[in-house]
């Protein structure tokens, strides 16, 4: 459909069939509390009526009153249109409010399910995209360590050739050791973040590919209930 196509094409498409449905729960919402009102002040109206009839009925019961019949035959169309009265007020009740009401009721939990498996899906992208900026940080971080410790390690060995250096040279050797090891376990960590900034790039890239199938999915599903409104 044109529709699926529209909302699947723009950025913000779920956003508007979401506000376009929840526009019409509160729609049907505010037409179900006219419709509710107003068959109230019909069924109001028709008790009055009963009342004032029954009432007028044991005013005029004296015999041989003036116009006494015309009266009883006014007297009998009031409850014949009571009667009406309460037919049409259930019959709409239940073809029209509850009909109406099941319907919106339906609509809002359908509505509802979908805008959450949305909003589980962007938080899980978002969360994965967070976690690749925060190993770009931490290689950066690894990558400086490791210039550092090559630098240190560099320096150490200079210094441990040059022939006027009068200090230990077992002292000097350790000491080419230990930043030989430093430099080595930055390596060795700097490979780590390499790794984890793979498998989490990768993890992005299968989450992007996921969101995009499910915005297709969940916008046919919410361009069905735009059709049926």
């Amino acid at each position: 459909m044109d529709l699926d196509r529209i909302l699947n094409s723009r950025i913000d498409g779920l956003e508007i069939a979401f506000e376009r449905t929840k526009a019409w729960s509160n729609y049907s919402k505010d037409l179900l509390n006219y419709i509710r009102s107003r068959l109230q002040l019909e069924q109001d109206h028709a008790r009055r009526v009963t009342n004032l009839v029954e009432a007028s009925r044991r005013d005029i019961s004296k015999p041989f009153m003036p116009l006494r019949d015309v009266f009883e035959s006014s007297f009998d169309c009031d409850i014949d249109l009571v009667g009406r009265t309460k037919e049409t007020t259930d019959h709409l009740k239940a073809r029209v409010v509850e009909a109406l009401d099941a319907r919106r009721k339906e609509h809002d939990i359908q509505r509802g399910a979908l805008k959450l498996e949305w909003a589980k899906l962007t938080k899980s992208l978002h969360d994965c995209e967070d976690m690749v900026e925060k190993c770009r940080a931490t290689l950066k971080l690894r990558e400086e360590a490791v210039r550092k410790a090559r630098e240190n390690s560099l320096r150490t060995e200079s210094v441990t050739i040059s022939p006027s250096m009068s200090t230990d040279p077992m002292k000097r050797r350790r000491e080419m050791e230990k930043k030989k090891r430093i430099e080595e376990e930055a390596v060795i960590k700097k490979a780590e973040a390499e790794k984890q900034l793979a498998i989490s790039s990768a993890e992005l890239r299968r989450k992007r590919k996921e969101l995009e199938t499910a915005k297709g999915f969940i916008g046919i599903s919410a361009s069905k209930w735009l059709w049926r409104l």
